[in-house]
């Protein structure tokens, strides 16, 4: 009887140590998510700002291809 007892406060034991390891697991995938999520924002908004950028630029050339035309028709 007192091997039982002492089987089952190990296994109680083990048993809390793996509910504790789950916990920290579930824990580092939450901030994991959470950082992902983050650097997400991030790279679109980078994205966004190159696309800004490449409009602009796009624009300004497009202009300048019409005062060239326009130049060249004069």
């Amino acid at each position: 009887m007192k091997r039982l007892k002492t089987a089952l406060e190990d296994l109680d034991e083990e048993i809390s140590v793996l509910q504790d390891k789950i916990g920290l697991d579930n824990g580092n995938r939450a901030e994991n998510s959470k950082k992902q999520a983050e650097l997400m924002k991030q790279t679109r908004t980078r994205e966004a700002g190159v696309l800004a950028v490449a409009q602009k630029v796009a624009a300004r050339l497009e202009k300048t291809i019409q005062h060239v035309e326009q130049v060249l028709r004069d």
